[in-house]
């Protein structure tokens, strides 16, 4: 009897806690709503399909999108020293994006041909395992033994070349090319 007397003590309080809380959240929600009513909204900005389709380090659509392109499109004033200095780090960031373009093209260029090797490899490999394997032709002999040499040499060479398609890729990831 007590735990039973207990179990519906402990739902009363339960049912009362969470009475009182709601009334509570309600108020809270109320005042909210009044207080964000009170306070003006702050403008939102929108992108049009232009602004994200120009490119921002070009200085006439940068000084245009900020509203004083008068000055970047004449070239007078201070604007002109300052386009001046900008377009001399534009030239170097441009050079070393160049730099940075040209040497992922040769990376790029060195693993395709790389995988080509590979894959010319491997299909070699197959093609002397088949020649050996077949068993209609001369089983022993000095062509047989040459196959097999050949076979070994390929096998190493497709180990080479794997190893350098793995070092490759990991100067790909060092360099973060994409």
């Amino acid at each position: 009897m007590r735990v039973l007397h207990a179990a519906a003590l402990t739902t009363a309080t339960l049912m009362l806690a969470s009475i009182t809380s709601a009334q509570g959240l309600g108020a809270a929600a109320a005042r909210e709503k009044e207080k964000r009513a009170a306070t003006p909204a702050k403008p939102v900005k929108v992108y049009t399909d232009q602004e994200i389709h120009t490119a921002p380090d070009d200085p006439v659509t940068a000084a245009d999108a900020t509203g004083d392109g008068t000055a970047a499109k004449t070239g007078t004033g201070d604007a002109k020293k300052g386009d001046a200095k900008l377009t001399d780090e534009e030239k170097a960031a441009k050079a070393e994006a160049e730099a940075k373009a040209k040497a992922e093209a040769d990376w790029r260029a060195r693993l395709d041909q790389a995988r080509k090797d590979a894959a010319q490899q491997t299909e070699m490999i197959g093609s002397l395992n088949a020649e050996l394997g077949d068993l209609s032709a001369m089983t022993y002999g000095q062509g047989r033994a040459n196959k097999l040499n050949r076979l070994e040499e390929l096998k190493q060479q497709l180990a080479q070349t794997q190893a350098n398609i793995a070092n490759l890729e990991e100067e790909g990831r060092r360099n973060r090319y994409r």
